[in-house]
């Protein structure tokens, strides 16, 4: 192989893993920040939904996107996507993405709901 070649395809891996371990993504998993994002907001936002969707008032699934449904879904959605993100950035400094992901959504769905629901029994 030509030494400019390979010299290429050295820098070429060796940029790869810089991209990777960067401060766009996680430095010990590798994996990218919106990645991990993304997938801590679609299970906290189906949660959110099985929530409202049992709920006496939902007789079907267009009833959840209705205006009040749609905003106590910001009410709930927000701080519970936070708290689990919160979770999730704690453990994945000491664990790998899989385990620190479960314990986030295992830990941050629960306490995102206590915290919104208390808060508004509080302020009742």
């Amino acid at each position: 192989m030509h030494p400019v070649a390979s010299a290429g395809i050295i820098i070429g891996k060796c940029s790869r893993s810089v991209l990777m371990n960067s401060d766009k993504g996680n430095s010990k998993t590798g994996k990218p920040v919106l990645l991990s994002i993304s997938q801590l907001a679609l299970p906290v936002l189906m949660a959110c939904f099985v929530l409202f969707y049992i709920d006496k008032d939902t007789h079907s699934v267009s009833d959840l996107f209705k205006k009040g449904n749609l905003a106590a879904l910001l009410i709930y959605f927000t701080p519970t996507f936070l708290i689990s993100n919160l979770v999730f950035n704690y453990f994945s400094k000491k664990r790998n993405f899989t385990t620190s992901m479960v314990l986030a959504l295992v830990i941050g769905i629960p306490l995102g709901f206590f915290l919104v629901i208390e808060t508004i029994l509080l302020l009742r």
